[in-house]
């Protein structure tokens, strides 16, 4: 190894000899070349005497080893590739010299000699059009070979394409040689007018191919792309081109025979699927202009649309509704997508609009396509809203009758797809032909057009079409009545040899011209038509419109069901009120108004003197006879087995009355403002009896010494549960109504009947109360709710009712020696307490536990006053061991409530009185209470922050349907005195306290989320705010007071925040100005400017506008961003684009949007808010949830595993339990309206199932638990089923882990044993 030397001298003689003996070796190197290259020209010479040039071809391409799989990964040959392609170059030279022929030709033969012998060494199917990988890697190794022919000039491109078509060309092949620039498709298609037949075939066998390897799936697609690249770019690019009509000719084959393949449904392919991946605008990447792809598709689309046009209009108009998005083919879906992709919807329509013009077309594939725009792009409502208006205009210019079945069928087929993306039909008929200014109406010329139109259609019209028609006919003048009338008559006869009855037919029934049968009776035009006027105080125009063009529906069917008797409620409901509306209005005829007034009456009389009064009705005389019998028995002090056998024969009197009867449903259901007077005068007799027997018993002997008859007696009832609900019913109706006008013997009948039902609870099926979000109760303890105590009449009844229920429970308790909650009802037991220490000022003592004496004082004695009775009472020692029990401990909050209800003009309390009971429950009662019994366990805080959660939950509760006099007329000054004055005491305490803690005043509005919506009050925000405004001018620097304050709300307590953010346009200028009142300071705090920038962005980004977002937390953002989106009421289109642009910029802020829509759709479902606001917020919701499906995120929102994500958390203090236990509702409310793509991409989000099994699992139980729901909440429990099995069956075994299986399984085994089948069949599947 040389080295450098610092002697100069010493390296130029280094140098010198270095150069000397590399010159020497340089010449001994130039003389050994020149002999190794005479050496190899003599054995060169040698071989080729004896050389056969196919073998010597694949001996030098064996040297090269390609392997690669589209030959573009080969650099060249070897290094002594020259010498051996010229040793070829000679070898054919020679061998053409010899056979006299040419050494194109020689050399194109020998290239395809190797090639057969390639493909058939390996492979004896000649039908393949792909080669397999030892083929593919040999033959590139030739071309590369014969590449260099080409470049030698001893190849012709010509005859290989002559020699080769003689034999059976392979595509891939051809493809090789195309791409290898030696013979190009353009080529071959100008030589031989029978290759684009070949073409043709061959690209329907590389569709139809197996595809066994990645490789194959790879050069198939490649091959695919080229072929259709150069068609494309011949047949397109320049119509004059030789090649055009030839190429167009190859694509409509291949065209029509994808369409072929879909004439029948179920016969649609694999192969035909590969092609329509032909139609994505990657396959041609830059290969073509983006002018000729548009005249492509543009051909491609009038080729579809044009397709075998066979059907006839009369066939169309019959099978229009099979027709639908739902019901089109998936790849014909397909298809649609990917052409219609390159261009606007205005285009299409505009496109489609020429060819309906000027072609005859394949309505089912104008139709589906026109489905298919609907469904994927909103935009086209608007535009085919357009197109439809110029086609009504031009078909009465011109009288055109094409214009016309193009007009009809295109406004039927959008309605086929829901009001959600375009109007019903009988909606745009009515806007079409209902009015005046119609184009039909301008000349008698148009009406005669439009009715003789309609005429000839009858014969083909479906009848749903037809009832829209009659019950909605067009707009006709006087002058031509009569034309309109024998339409209708032609179309009624029509109706009646389809056996369709019009007067069915529901006024508020959609046609949207689905095939079915609608179903919709009398009784649900009157309830919608209730819910209608309730909510817009008019009467529906649709109902007035019955009351003229269907006046024998509205006489005969409508208001029959509409005045069906009743009780009427004392202040008059929302049937009352839309009655009364009808009346004055002149639409119920006087006689029937008089009929009705009267029924109602007689059915009032009735149910008030059932207790009292016996029916006279033939079929109550045998019962009465055996009741009566049974009253003599008690009388004569039978025994108990007397008893019972009399009371079977009751029983059997009561099965013979209803022969064949069901047992009944498991749960009751309680309509409280609707009683139950099918069996009113059976009930009545029985409720009276039971009274009856019950003094005439105890003249012989005290309740605790009767025996067991009276829960045989309730027993019997139980077993006929037809007799159960009107009982029920009976009893609320009288105990809530009717308590002023029960004696002292009803009120003891009534409350034994009470104990009774409780102790046989167990039996007695469990009573749902319509309306209510609560669960199923026993019939006992719900008809304590019966028991009001908000008046003095009320106060009065509740006391008396409660005194006879704890006496009889004491009595029956000693009587079965059993323990005495099996008696006692405990929400009884919490209203005795309440009115009993109200009331009687004696028994709070006793309550308090200040009092032990007489700790075993018998039953009280009922004859003498109430108010002794109940001092009695609560001296009992059983009596009061109640208390311990959790279920019977009335707490404070609950006292709270009871309280707030109370009518202070009408309380049975004076002024003093009431303040005097109030401070003794305050700060004597309650205050000491341990918070185990319900109490405050000595903490001042806690008792105020009761009573400021209970005074919300009542205005609360008042604003959303409660009595205005719970506002005006309330406790509440009486309980915010009390507050004021334990406020000061807690002021004073923490003034003086050594050690600082947190203001109990965090929990209360941390624990606040008013109703679904989480948020707070507009009230109780600027309450807020304006204290801490108001706080911070008596620090030093208020600016920063404010700062630090409102920083400590976001993080301690974020609803505070979204409360202003919600309510900051109204809260901005009052809290602005009282911070410049105070201060003089013109700028905001940094926390209150946020706000105010916060809603500038959001305002501007609801309008379209791009602008930095400010320096705000995400969730404050979002819930900027949605109240601005409410107030403004932004069209669809700028929604999607401001979601579309958070999406690629502030993804945190959009999930938070996220989940501000979905809190306001489940409020906006408790609520019951019109179908419109419904649809726009799910909308959103559904806008939202496609572009977060790439992030797993927005699942965590559904998330009900108690996870500890910062999302479950923040969602945990922000929104209420009545919000977390419905968004199982709503997740798949939110999924039941997303598209099916949309539906699948977010079937594919990581931990999806679990999700969905989860949210159905608690989605099944609310259904449960709930009260009877609306068609829509069932439809959606429907859905999510729907929705889970089909996740079930996309899903791999991998997407559950094994505990999650095991428990869903577990769970699923009790709840539906076919999902957890389902979740079983994975354990067959091996986990990959």
């Amino acid at each position: 190894m040389l080295r450098a030397t610092p002697d100069g001298e010493h390296s130029a003689r280094a140098a010198t000899t270095i150069t000397a003996l590399l010159a020497r070796r340089a010449v001994k190197r130039a003389a050994d070349d020149e002999a190794e290259q005479h050496l190899q020209e003599s054995c060169v010479k040698l071989l080729m005497r004896h050389q056969n040039t196919s073998e010597l071809l694949l001996e030098i391409t064996s040297h090269r080893k390609i392997r690669s799989i589209s030959c573009d990964g080969y650099e060249g040959l070897e290094h002594n590739t020259g010498i051996q392609t010229s040793v070829l170059e000679d070898e054919l030279r020679r061998r053409s010299e010899q056979m006299g022929v040419p050494v194109g030709l020689l050399s194109a033969r020998v290239l395809l000699e190797n090639i057969e012998d390639l493909i058939t060494q390996t492979d004896t199917n000649t039908e393949h059009v792909l080669l397999n990988i030892k083929q593919r890697s040999d033959v590139c190794a030739l071309l590369k070979s014969a590449q260099a022919l080409v470049s030698a000039g001893i190849f012709s491109p010509e005859l290989l394409w002559q020699e080769y078509w003689k034999l059976q060309p392979v595509l891939e092949v051809i493809y090789h040689l195309h791409t290898h620039n030696i013979l190009t498709l353009d080529f071959m298609l100008e030589r031989d007018a029978a290759a684009s037949a070949w073409i043709t075939d061959q690209l329907k066998a590389l569709c139809a191919a197996m595809k066994t390897t990645p490789d194959d799936h790879q050069i198939q697609h490649q091959i695919l792309s080229t072929v259709v690249c150069v068609l494309v770019r011949r047949a397109f690019e320049d119509s004059g081109h030789k090649l055009s009509q030839t190429c167009c000719w190859i694509l409509d084959s291949m065209i029509s025979w994808l369409l072929d393949s879909l004439s029948v449904k179920g016969t649609e392919t694999s192969a035909a699927g590969f092609w329509v991946q032909v139609f994505d605008v990657s396959v041609f990447g830059g290969c073509v202009t983006e002018d000729t792809l548009q005249r492509f598709f543009t051909h491609t689309l009038m080729r579809v649309l044009t397709y075998q046009p066979i059907f006839k209009v009369s066939d169309v108009i019959a099978a229009q509704s099979e027709w639908s998005f739902a019901k089109t083919l998936p790849l014909l879906t397909a298809l649609f997508s990917k052409v219609c992709l390159v261009f606007s919807v205005e285009c299409v329509l505009s496109q489609m609009q020429q060819i309906l013009e000027t072609h005859e077309v394949n309505w089912r594939h104008v139709l589906s396509c026109l489905s298919h725009l609907l469904i994927y792009h909103s935009q086209t409502q608007r535009c085919l809203t357009d197109l439809l208006s110029r086609l009504l205009r031009s078909a009465f210019d011109r009288y055109d009758v094409e214009k016309m079945i193009t007009l009809f069928l295109l406004s039927r087929q959008a309605s086929l797809e829901g009001p959600a993306v375009f109007p019903s039909y009988s909606d745009w008929f009515k806007l079409s032909f209902g009015g005046s200014s119609g184009y039909h109406a301008k000349s008698k010329k148009s009406t005669v057009f439009l009715l003789k139109f309609l005429s000839d259609l009858v014969p083909y019209e479906p009848p749903q079409y037809l009832k829209v028609h009659v019950m909605h006919p067009p707009y006709i003048g006087g002058k031509y009545r009569s034309l309109l009338q024998e339409y209708v008559t032609l179309a009624k006869t029509r109706l009646r040899d389809l056996k369709v009855s019009l007067e069915e037919t529901g006024i508020f029934e959609v046609v949207n011209g689905s095939a079915g049968v609608v179903e919709c009776p009398a009784q649900q035009d009157v309830e919608k038509a209730v819910t209608l006027f309730l909510t817009t105080s008019k009467i529906p125009a649709t109902v007035i419109e019955a009351s003229i063009f269907r006046r024998l529906y509205f006489l005969s069917r409508f208001l029959p069901a509409l005045l069906s008797p009743r009780v009427l409620p004392v202040k008059s409901d929302a049937r009352m009120m839309f009655i009364e509306a009808l009346r004055k209005a002149d639409k119920i005829p006087g006689s029937l108004y008089t009929s009705y007034t009267e029924s109602c009456q007689r059915e009032t009389y009735r149910q008030k003197e059932g207790v009292c009064e016996s029916s006279e009705d033939d079929h109550l005389l045998v019962l009465q006879e055996q009741f009566l019998h049974l009253r003599r028995m008690m009388t004569d002090g039978a025994t108990d087995g007397d008893v019972c056998a009399q009371l079977s024969r009751i029983s059997l009197t009561l099965r013979n009355q209803r022969a064949g009867e069901e047992t009944g449903s498991d749960v009751i259901t309680l309509n409280r403002d609707s009683p139950d007077s099918a069996h009113a005068a059976v009930t009545s007799l029985i409720l009276q009896s039971f009274c009856l027997c019950l003094l005439d018993a105890s003249r012989v002997k005290p309740p605790n010494r009767q025996g067991s008859w009276p829960s045989v007696f309730v027993k019997v009832l139980l077993a006929h549960r037809w007799l159960v609900s009107a009982l029920i019913h009976r009893l609320w109706d009288l105990l809530q109504y009717q308590g002023s006008a029960l004696s002292a013997a009803h009120v003891l009948g009534l409350a034994a009947l009470q104990v009774e039902l409780h102790y046989c609870r167990l039996v007695c099926p469990p009573l749902q109360l319509m309306g209510s979000s609560a669960g199923a109760l026993s019939v006992s303890e719900c008809l304590s709710d019966a028991l009001i105590c908000s008046t003095r009449s009320h106060m009065a009844l509740c006391l008396r009712f409660c005194v006879a229920v704890l006496s009889y429970g004491l009595c029956r308790a000693s009587a079965q020696s059993e323990e005495l909650h099996n008696f006692i009802p405990g929400r009884l037991y919490k209203k005795a307490q309440y009115v009993m220490s109200r009331l009687v000022p004696e028994t709070r003592a006793h309550l308090s536990d200040e009092d032990e004496s007489d700790l075993h004082t018998d039953a009280p004695d009922l004859t003498g006053r109430v108010e002794e009775s109940a001092v009695a009472l609560w001296r009992n020692a059983q009596i009061r061991s109640l208390k311990k029990q959790p279920q019977y401990q009335l707490s404070f909050s609950e006292w709270l409530s009871s309280e707030l209800r109370v009518q202070r003009s009408r309380d049975a309390l004076t002024d003093l009185e009431r303040q005097e009971y109030e401070q003794w429950a305050c700060e004597q009662y309650y205050l000491h209470m341990s918070e185990h019994d319900g109490g405050c366990g000595g903490d001042v805080t806690r008792i105020c922050a009761r009573i400021i959660t209970a005074v919300l939950d009542r205005h609360t509760a008042s604003r959303t349907g409660g009595s205005s006099h719970e506002l005006t007329d309330g406790c509440l000054p009486d309980l915010l005195s009390i507050l004021q004055a334990l406020l000061y005491e807690v002021a004073v305490t923490q003034q003086n306290a050594s050690d600082e803690t947190g203001h109990f005043l965090w929990d209360v509005i941390d624990s606040r989320a008013c109703g679904p919506a989480a948020l707070l009050s507009f009230q109780l925000t600027a309450h807020f705010l304006k204290a801490v405004v108001s706080g911070s001018v008596s620090c030093d620097c208020p600016a920063e007071a404010v700062n630090v304050c409102l920083s400590l709300f976001n993080t301690e307590c974020p609803l505070l925040p979204l409360s202003a953010a919600r309510w900051w346009t109204r809260l901005a200028a009052a809290v602005s100005s009282q911070w410049k009142r105070l201060t003089g300071l013109d700028a905001l705090p940094e926390q209150l400017q946020m706000l105010e920038d916060s809603h500038s962005w959001s305002r501007r980004a609801g309008a379209g506008c791009v602008s930095p977002v400010p320096s705000a937390p995400s969730w404050l953002l979002a819930a900027c961003l949605h109240a601005s989106l409410r107030r403004s009421d932004c069209e669809t289109e700028n929604v999607r684009r401001l979601v579309r642009q958070l999406h690629q910029t502030d993804r945190p802020v959009l999930l938070f949007l996220f989940v501000s829509s979905v809190t306001e759709l489940i409020s906006a479902h408790l609520s019951q808010q019109a179908a419109g606001c419904l649809e726009r917020v799910r909308d959103l919701s559904v806008c939202l949830l496609t572009h977060l499906l790439d992030d797993s995120d927005w699942l965590l929102l559904f998330d009900q595993s108690g996870s500890d994500h910062r999302l479950s958390h923040f969602l945990s203090r922000v929104m209420s339990r009545q919000t977390l236990r419905l968004m199982p509702f709503a997740f798949y409310s939110i999924l039941t309206g997303v598209g099916s793509e949309v539906l699948t991409g977010a079937m594919r989000s990581p931990g999806f199932l679990y999700s969905a099994a989860v949210s159905y699992r608690e989605l099944s139980r609310l259904f449960l638990n709930a009260p009877p729901s609306d068609g829509l909440q069932r439809q959606v429990l429907l859905e999510a089923r729907r929705i889970l099995m089909s996740s079930i069956s996309l899903s791999s075994p991998v997407c559950l882990t094994l505990s999650q299986r095991r428990q869903l399984q577990s769970e699923y085994d009790r709840l539906d044993s076919e999902i957890s089948a389902a979740l079983g069949s994975f354990r067959n599947t091996p986990l990959t």
